[in-house]
């Protein structure tokens, strides 16, 4: 990405107190080959293991990390289609949860309630964001205790708690995120970036002569 992104961890904002960095799962294609091999899921290299479809909408960044997830997957033995779809289409699939994979961006400062709405057995499409279908009563429960946290320190202990064991689960898999940059004339000042991207920022843009 050219230097325009870092690392993700987590799904919630890096400055977020309730934000918490899983550990970073190595590339190893060789381990992942043998333990697909040891589950006896084999296959070769005119017959792969298994075939998963990939969504992504057309924007041409998203078809470059597909096709960057696909040789990744094809080492491995596992054939992945790709399928581009227009914005709306490719929206209203990803709120109805119809995909094998979802290559998306979260956008928003995402409170941590946002966890509950995205993970929980009982916010399934259409009701809720459980877009994936998580369905683990561990996490459930976790999910439980963030929801009926009241106070801040309360709220971010649950919130530590339920990434924890996302990083287990890895119902979503954290890419990258996208470094923000403002361009401004040397007369206008004041204005702030917010780490969403947002354009509330530009409310407090000032010119000078």
């Amino acid at each position: 990405l050219g230097g325009m992104a870092t690392p993700a961890t987590t799904l919630l904002p890096p400055n977020h107190p309730a934000a918490w960095a899983a550990p970073e799962v190595p590339y190893a294609p060789r381990e992942a080959m043998d333990t697909l091999d040891d589950l006896g899921v084999v296959g070769d290299s005119l017959n792969p293991r298994f075939n998963l479809t990939l969504l992504t909408s057309t924007d041409a960044l998203s078809q470059r990390l597909a096709q960057v997830l696909q040789s990744d997957l094809l080492k491995v033995g596992i054939q992945l289609e790709l399928r581009p779809l227009e914005w709306g289409a490719f929206y209203e699939a990803l709120k109805k949860g119809r995909f094998d994979l979802a290559l998306a961006s979260w956008t928003g400062l995402l409170p941590p309630d946002f966890l509950v709405k995205a993970f929980h057995s009982g916010q399934t499409p259409p009701k809720g964001m459980n877009r994936g279908r998580v369905d683990l009563p561990s996490l459930d429960e976790a999910l439980n205790i963030l929801a009926a946290a009241t106070t801040p320190p309360t709220q971010t202990a649950a919130a530590i708690a339920v990434q924890k064991l996302q990083a287990e689960l890895l119902p979503y898999i954290p890419l990258y995120r996208r470094h923000h940059i403002m361009i401004t004339r040397p007369t206008l000042t004041g204005c702030t970036l917010p780490m969403d991207g947002s354009y509330r920022g530009l409310l407090n843009c000032q010119t000078t002569k």
